[in-house]
Formats: structure tokens, C-alpha cells, sequence
């Protein structure tokens, strides 16, 4: 069975996908034509021209498939910069989360225990405590108190996590007629304590008329619950 021609050349153009036929004519021309047309002109060519034009072709194809060859493995560096930018950063962020994890544990067993301490402990109390440990009464005139109210110092505002829980307490009080010694013993007395109370001035005058004694003045910060 003979089919047409233009049969056969309609079946050939209809196995192209359409949007690739305007690209097709543009290049070969739509019958064709301009492949005739190098081809004609490419025979009449001398033999050095015809040699020329090979190697010209052969020089440009090679080009274009360096340049390809060359864009690729730009690219492919380029991803493997960014992949290891990328393990860089998911290290760098496994690293700090577990330094988040220490510091959180250390936080909340420090919390926990200032809790513990603030629930069963009174600051006045306990510095009378101290007091007496190094053979010394409270009641007994030689010392005077002027405790503060609390408040909230700048170690504690500088945490949000703590000033929500917890504020300072401050006492101040005079000792006279104290030697360096009971002094030494009584600061490290108070801030050897578990209560985490700490001598954050103090303030030594002498006596006139003595040289063995002196008159101290105390002020310890600690921690207590707020209401």
C-alpha cells in the first residue's frame, strides 16, 4: 500500500512535540531548506575549505562540551560548599545544644536548692547562728542590727529565670569591740554556710584607746522566695 507523500512528511512532523516545531523550522527551515543550502555550499567548498570547516566544527563542539563540563563541576562545588556549610552549622548546633543541656541541668539543680534552702532557712537566724559559733551573743549589747527590706539586685534581674522565683534580702548589723580574728572566723563562718550567704561589704573602724579591738560593720546578701 503507497501512501503520499505529504501523508509520510505529516506522520514524521506529528511524532515532534508541537512546541519543539517552531524551533525546528527555525534551524532547518520548514522543508528543509537551509540544510540544503550548507550542504550545497559545504561541497563547494575547495578541499582546504571543506578541511577547515571539520575542524572548525570539531574545535567548537569540543569547546561546548568543556564549558558544559566546566559549568557542571562549578555547580557541583558550588553544592558541595553549601553541604558542607550545611554540616558545619547542624555540628556547631549539636554542640550548643548540649552545651543548653549542661548549663539547664546545672540551672535547675542550682534553682532546686535555693528552694530547698530559702523554704527551711531564715537569714537573721542564721547569722545569729554564725554569731554565736565564734563565742559571741547577740544579746548581748556589743551588736546592733539595721536589716533591710528586700529587693532585687542586679544578679538576680540579669537571670529572668530566677528574679521570677526569687529576690535578695540584705542585713546589715555592728559588731564592737571584736577582735581580726572573730572577724576572719565570722566571715567564714556566714559564707561557708549551705544557706549561700554571702559578706558583700564590710567595713572595719578602729577603737580609740585599743589596738586589739574594732568596731565592724557587716552587710550579708542571700536569697529568699517571693511572695
Amino acid at each position: 500500500m503507497n501512501l503520499p507523500a505529504n501523508a509520510i512528511q505529516d506522520g514524521n512532523q506529528t511524532d515532534i512535540p508541537k512546541w519543539l516545531l517552531p524551533v525546528r523550522d527555525f534551524v532547518f527551515g520548514k522543508q528543509n531548506e537551509r540544510i540544503e543550502y550548507f550542504m550545497d555550499s559545504y561541497f563547494k567548498l575547495p578541499a582546504e575549505g571543506r578541511t577547515g570547516v571539520i575542524a572548525g566544527a570539531f574545535l567548537f563542539g569540543g569547546l561546548t562540551i568543556f564549558a558544559l563540563i566546566a559549568m557542571y563541576l562549578s555547580a557541583l562545588t558550588g553544592l558541595q560548599n553549601q553541604l558542607d556549610a550545611s554540616f558545619a552549622a547542624i555540628n556547631t548546633l549539636r554542640a550548643k545544644q548540649v552545651e543548653y543541656t549542661v548549663a539547664k541541668k546545672r540551672f535547675d539543680e542550682l534553682k532546686n536548692r535555693i528552694g530547698k534552702i530559702t523554704a527551711t532557712v531564715k537569714m537573721t537566724s542564721t547569722i545569729d547562728g554564725k554569731i554565736k559559733s565564734i563565742g559571741m551573743e547577740p544579746e548581748n549589747g556589743r551588736i546592733s542590727r539595721a536589716d533591710k527590706p528586700s529587693s532585687e539586685k542586679d544578679f538576680i534581674r540579669s537571670s529572668p529565670a530566677l528574679s521570677e522565683t526569687y529576690k535578695t534580702s540584705r542585713s546589715e548589723f555592728r559588731v564592737n569591740n571584736i577582735s581580726l580574728k572573730k572577724i576572719i572566723d565570722l566571715v567564714i563562718a556566714i559564707e561557708s554556710d549551705e544557706s549561700l550567704l554571702r559578706v558583700t561589704d564590710l567595713r572595719i573602724k578602729g577603737i580609740y584607746g585599743t589596738k586589739l579591738f574594732f568596731e565592724s560593720n557587716f552587710t550579708v546578701d542571700g536569697f529568699e522566695l517571693k511572695q
